[in-house]
């Protein structure tokens, strides 16, 4: 479990950092307007990409380490199904697309959701290999293919500038970038001679009934975190689009860093009874581990934000996106506790329960995008999205208070004052004379480091916590000595 987590940690930060370089050359090359639509466009194609999924690769890899000796049987009746589904969405995508931007001024974002959307083709394939990395718990090909494709990215982004292909171009590289992370797993799982396709009435019906209430969270979860870029293009310019798009690529970043921690805790919930101790350690040392990481995100990107847009934006036309940051980092380290009830819950059969939560944030969210947008923009979208986070903290808290007790927040005063001192630190370190990238490093460096002293020295570190670190280490001085 460790070492998949480090694993899928690692390739994701370094896929994260190839992404914002992406981020931080777009801006430059296409300018804001221009690069306003291209994040339409990826948001817009993102909203579609887990139709072709609908819980089925998670219920897929689930029956396959139930069922190894069927593991061909259930991967291709899934395969074909997951083709099916894929297809469908491509053309579900591109309808609507033509519906909701069909003006004449959307052409450049209609090319690049026509070129984003091939992804979606290769999403059966992408699944199906999931589903068996998944349940053989081997998560290194999955972290090798997202790094191969953030070089992929990389690699192409010069012969795009050399040439001169611009915004297509552009969104060509992130489409490229995606089927490689698509394919490449494939190469992973050819035991049992590759994927066929097969026609099991009975398999597909079972596989659907086990996969339809899981593919419902999945796919309002992901309609949830896209929906405010959709709306603030239909509700304002593209220039507040761009403003957002450069304050939410570092959201995407941040918010798996919660998700590979509760990936890790997940077959521990699962295990747990209703209301038993063990639930309610495992949550109340998950919730502590979680602040803390929360209250880091606020540390350095609220002091830092102006750094953060001045390496991303590149330019003063992004100076906008400043307070856009601030906002999204405290949305942030609200998602960060928010996953441990969301995981829980599932872990404890809650799926039919999520769905009716999900689907009342959401409400909450989309009403209070088209209340804010208009007179606030893109800081509208942001305000957003942290009173819909805090609704659906308030009502997965109150679910899962239901199953076990409610994790206690220890230390309230002394994290605060710990948070504080990095923030302050990360402040006066920021005003070093230098490059903005170097100013950036330094200062984030330092904010952590004073973070990280300050919760020592006051002793913030909930107890709970410095009992497992102290396991840890233990465990991993064990293993060494070996």
């Amino acid at each position: 479990m460790a070492l998949n987590t480090t694993l899928l940690t690692a390739g994701r930060l370094l896929t994260s950092l190839v992404g914002l370089v992406g981020v931080a050359i777009a801006t430059r090359y296409l300018g804001r307007d221009a690069f306003g639509q291209l994040t339409v466009a990826l948001g817009f194609v993102a909203l579609f990409q887990s139709l072709p999924d609908l819980g089925l690769w998670t219920i897929t890899a689930r029956e396959i380490a139930r069922q190894p000796d069927h593991r061909d049987r259930l991967l291709s009746n899934a395969f074909t199904i997951g083709a099916l589904l894929s297809l469908l969405t491509f053309g579900v995508t591109l309808g609507l697309m033509a519906l909701i931007y069909g003006d004449a001024d959307d052409e450049l974002l209609r090319r690049g959701v026509l070129i984003l959307s091939v992804q979606l083709l290769f999403s059966a394939p992408a699944g199906a290999a999931s589903a068996v990395l998944t349940a053989e718990q081997r998560a290194a090909p999955i972290a090798v293919a997202g790094v191969v494709a953030s070089l992929t990215f990389l690699a192409i982004i010069p012969l795009v500038l050399a040439l001169d292909w611009g915004f297509t171009g552009i969104a060509a590289d992130y489409a490229a970038a995606g089927i490689v992370n698509a394919i490449l797993p494939l190469l992973a799982v050819r035991r049992g001679g590759g994927l066929r396709m097969a026609r099991d009435s009975a398999l597909w019906g079972q596989l659907m009934r086990w996969a339809l209430p899981q593919g419902a969270v999945l796919v309002l979860s992901l309609l949830y975190f896209r929906i405010d870029t959709v709306l603030l293009s239909l509700l304002s310019t593209d220039a507040e689009v761009a403003l957002y798009g450069v304050g939410y690529k570092l959201n995407e970043v941040l918010v798996f860093l919660p998700l590979y921690f509760m990936v890790t805790l997940f077959p521990e919930l699962a295990r747990a009874q209703d209301a038993s101790g063990r639930i309610a350690a495992l949550g109340q040392a998950a919730v502590s581990s979680l602040t803390l990481a929360a209250l880091a995100v606020m540390v350095l990107c609220v002091p830092l934000a102006p750094e953060i847009v001045a390496v991303i934006g590149g330019s003063e036309e992004f100076d906008g996106a400043v307070p856009v940051v601030r906002l999204l980092a405290v949305a942030v380290a609200l998602v960060f506790v928010t996953t441990y009830f969301f995981h829980a819950l599932v872990a404890l059969n809650r799926q039919r329960e999520l769905v009716i939560l999900i689907l009342a944030v959401l409400a909450v969210n989309v009403a209070l995008n088209a209340a804010l947008i208009p007179s606030l923009g893109a800081e509208g979208a942001a305000l957003a999205l942290i009173l819909s986070e805090l609704a659906s903290l308030v009502m997965v808290a109150v679910a899962y208070a239901r199953l076990a007790p409610l994790p206690r927040l220890t230390k309230p005063t002394r994290l605060v004052a710990a948070a504080l001192l990095g923030a302050g630190a990360a402040w006066a370190a920021a005003a070093i004379p230098g490059p903005d990238w170097l100013v950036l490093l330094i200062a984030g460096v330092t904010a952590c480091v004073v973070y990280v002293a300050g919760l020592r020295l006051l002793s913030a570190v909930p107890l709970e916590l410095e009992r497992s670190l102290a396991t840890l280490g233990g465990a991993l001085r064990s293993r060494t000595t070996k």
